[in-house]
């Protein structure tokens, strides 16, 4: 290693330094320790990649950016101008209140959605809705 990379090493903080602040705390209390841990990582090597100097400060700051760019969702509300109301790759049509409160509810419980209680067996999904069907 010759000096001129020594030199370029220390004006960068150690992973370990970085994630031992209080910043960094917070973080990983956003995100969970290995997320963080993997940007400190990616931005320090960027940093000697390019041989830049940082400070705790400005990695947990560029951590912090990189972070919450990629936990963004990768869906989004838009409005559906296409004139198509059912099926477009924008989504579906959207649903009454009322059929959004039953999903929301039956998300917080286990529900017998591919089990008979009747025969104690695996069931169907679709079950519960054949008897809504229309066949022409």
């Amino acid at each position: 290693m010759t000096v001129a990379e020594r030199q370029g090493r220390s004006r960068l903080p150690a992973v370990d330094l970085v994630l031992r602040s209080n910043e960094a705390g917070a973080l990983i209390a956003t995100y969970g320790r290995s997320l963080v841990v993997d940007a400190v990582r990616t931005t320090l090597a960027e940093r000697r990649r390019y041989d830049l100097a940082a400070t705790v400060a400005s990695i947990i700051e560029e951590c912090a950016a990189l972070l919450a760019h990629e936990m963004q969702p990768s869906q989004r509300r838009v409005f559906n101008l296409t004139g198509t109301v059912l099926h477009t790759n924008l989504g579906r049509a959207p649903l009454p209140e009322e059929a959004i409160t039953a999903a929301v509810d039956a998300m917080r419980h286990p529900t017998t959605l591919e089990y008979k209680i009747e025969t104690g067996k695996r069931g169907e999904r679709d079950d519960h809705v054949s008897g809504h069907w229309c066949w022409r």
